[in-house]
């Protein structure tokens, strides 16, 4: 199915992240079945146009049954 949409034409988000946090996060998603195919420049791209959300005990993170349009990697902690 033809989309007319070039990837070439795709311009993502860049936010600036040290070496450790870029570490960790390559460390995590290499083991997600959804980045598993993707090419060593798309996994870069991925990773760049991640931030960094630090919650407290207690914040909502996700509502179930609420439109998504993020994807969360937990770091340390745990979610309920």
């Amino acid at each position: 199915m033809e989309t007319g949409i070039n990837k070439g034409d795709f311009k993502p988000r860049f936010i600036q992240k040290d070496e450790n946090t870029i570490a960790s996060i390559k460390s995590k998603i290499l083991k997600s079945f959804m980045f598993g195919n993707l090419s060593a420049e798309d996994i870069e791209v991925v990773i760049n146009a991640m931030k960094v959300v630090k919650v407290k005990s207690g914040d909502l993170v996700i509502k179930e049954n609420d439109d998504g349009d993020e994807m969360y990697l937990v770091d340390s902690g745990k979610y309920s």
